[in-house]
């Protein structure tokens, strides 16, 4: 392998570890999105379970691109998940 080769399995094992670092995230993530069109309750218990089901997720798929960062699957070792935009947001105040 030439120097100036990428070994695409580097960004699948990145891409990974940030899933699991970062998939808690997903729990305010889901309660803000829910905020804008219920009440305060049914934000919090809706939102909170939504979260706590796609975080789960995302730092289970990071898992599997962690352990799985050698095997070209998904196809050229495209990410499973779309990437976490919680830090894309603007703040409320910033709009």
């Amino acid at each position: 392998m030439d120097k100036s080769e990428h070994f695409p399995g580097f960004d699948k094992l990145g891409r990974g570890a940030g899933n699991v670092l970062t998939g808690w995230l997903e729990i305010p993530l889901a309660v803000r999105r829910r905020y804008v069109s219920r009440d305060p309750v049914t934000t919090c218990v809706t939102g909170t379970a939504v979260g706590l089901a796609k975080g789960v997720t995302r730092t289970l798929v990071g898992a599997y691109e962690v352990v799985t960062f050698w095997l070209p699957y998904p196809e050229d070792f495209g990410p499973i998940l779309p990437p976490l935009e919680y830090f894309s947001q603007t703040s409320p105040g910033q709009r």
